[in-house]
Order: structure tokens, then sequence, then C-alpha cells
């Protein structure tokens, strides 16, 4: 996890941010239905009634219901019964399977990872992903990427997130894991695309004296040969391509948080949905000289 989590900052209203919760959590169970739709239409191509299958299968009729409408996963070994009482292809199979581990996997629970603290939230797996990537690719709406984010920003954030979940204070690790992270993903000749919407420059979660230096170190990333950086305009008319932030690491994973949970998406045909959002916001945004000015522009204000 890159610490940019969404918290409704002190402008945005509760309603406003209890939308966003609502809209983002759905995609659990949007999985959920979309597989069991895909098996129900397996099963009918097949000829089969749900009572004929639960039976070939060895389970309660109202099983094969259930996992339809979306209400349960099959395990990986009733899934294979399933394909192969509906002749279903190796290939499709296959392809089943991939997407029952996807959505099994997809969604990690947060209290399962940081009741020991926040440092826990990243996952161990978080590092070596960052020291194997060669393209990250990012956009934010509401908060500073993580890898630019100074000390005093990550700790109000932190701090935010410890109190909610009532976990130990382990503030001072999680800004030095950040600050690592960070130095992995700028060393060398790796690549950082990150895109902005400029709601991300108003939004304060730090005092306002940290704010103004965290948009100092926008500045200075701008700056870095191996960044490119920008931002969305408010002004500017978009398509309504994401309502959540995402990063991706090169075109083998795409990560997305939200306050409950983290989506790592694999499948390469969702990986390449990801990037055409992606390039089509890089098109909307401003750039160089450009990007500098809105920055400077905020900083004027505050």
């Amino acid at each position: 996890m890159m610490l940019n989590w969404w918290r409704p900052p002190p402008e945005v209203s509760p309603a406003h941010g209890t939308w966003l919760r609502l809209t983002m959590s759905t995609g659990p169970e949007e999985a959920r239905i979309a597989l069991g739709a895909r098996l129900r239409r397996i099963r009918k191509l097949a000829d089969l009634t749900g009572r004929a299958l639960a039976v070939a299968i060895g389970v309660h009729f109202t099983w094969i219901s259930k996992i339809e409408n979306g209400h349960h996963l099959p395990t990986v070994s009733q899934l294979r019964a399933w394909c192969r009482c509906c002749r279903v292809s190796h290939q499709e199979e296959e392809d089943l399977l991939s997407t029952l581990l996807v959505v099994e996997d997809a969604y990690t629970q947060w209290r399962t990872r940081i009741r020991a603290g926040m440092r826990n939230a990243g996952g161990r797996n978080q590092t070596s992903l960052y020291e194997s990537t060669t393209v990250f690719r990012n956009y934010e709406i509401t908060v500073v990427p993580g890898i630019f984010q100074t000390p005093a920003y990550t700790a109000a954030i932190v701090r935010y997130w410890r109190d909610f979940y009532d976990l130990p204070d382990d503030t001072e690790d999680v800004v030095k894991l950040r600050q690592s992270r960070s130095q992995q993903a700028l060393r060398g000749t790796k690549r950082v695309l990150v895109v902005l919407a400029e709601s991300v420059l108003r939004t304060k979660y730090a005092s306002h004296s940290d704010h103004r230096t965290q948009l100092r170190e926008l500045l200075v990333a701008m700056k870095r040969p191996t960044v490119s950086l920008g931002i969305v305009p408010q002004t500017r008319t978009v398509n309504p391509s994401s309502i959540v932030g995402f990063w991706m690491f090169d075109e083998s994973s795409v990560l997305v948080e939200l306050p409950s949970a983290e989506l790592k998406i694999t499948r390469p045909c969702e990986i390449a949905l990801y990037l055409r959002i992606f390039e089509d916001l890089q098109a909307s945004a401003v750039y160089g000289g450009d990007a500098r000015r809105l920055v400077a522009a905020v900083l004027a204000e505050m």
C-alpha cells in the first residue's frame, strides 16, 4: 500500500465523503455477480438445469443459485467440476480459474494486516515490488502520491488512520518506510509517470505550513529527469474515466486503495483498461511550465 488512503479533508462535506465510500465499495459484489452470471451462461449453453448440475457436482441445488447470483464463490475444485460438467474448453476453464483467484485475492482486509500497526499496511511484497518495477504510473484525485510526500504530510495521513482504526502508534516507522520506498522509486533509470487532479494541490491534510512545504516538494519533483508529472486543471473538461486513484507497476499489476481494502488487479485485459485510462488522463493534463504555474498559483493563494 502506498499510504495514499483517501480520507475526507475538512472542506469536504460528510455527505460527499459517504457518497465516495459507497461508490468505491461496490467492487467485490460486482465481481462476484459478474462471475456468477458467466457461470450461469455456461450452464445454460450446456443445456443443464441447476438441479442437474448440482447432482453432477455433488452439491445441494440451492448452492448453484447462490453462485450464479453472486452470493457465494465456488472453490477451485467446485469450479473445475462445473467446467467439466458443462464441457468448457481448457482455455476457458483456466480463464475462469484466473478470474476466481482474482476475485478471492483482490480485496485484502486492512484490519487483518494493520492490527499490529500501520507499518504492515503495505504488505510483505511491497518492497520487492518497488525494487522490481521499472515504470510507475499513478493517478491521484485528492492526495499527493506517496513517493513525493514529505515526512510531515505522510505523518498527518498516518495519524488519521491510526486513530480511525485505534492502532498502535508506529508513525515514525511508517514515515521511514515511506521515505525508503520513495528512494527506491526515484532511483537510477526507473521512470515515474504521474497525473494529478488540481484538487490534490488544494486539499490539505497537514498544517498550513506543512502543506506549503509539500507543494514546494512537488515543484522539486517536477525537475527530476525520470519524473513526468502532469496536472489536470479544474477548468478542463475531461472524461469521467476514473473516480478513484490507482497505481500501475510496469504493466504487471494495478493497485486501487479503498478505505477498507486494497484491490490488486493482475489480469492482462484489466491492466490494459487501466493503461488506456491513464493515457487518457495524461492527454488531459498540463506539464512543464503550465503545471508549475498551477502549483505556484496555489502557493500564492496561501
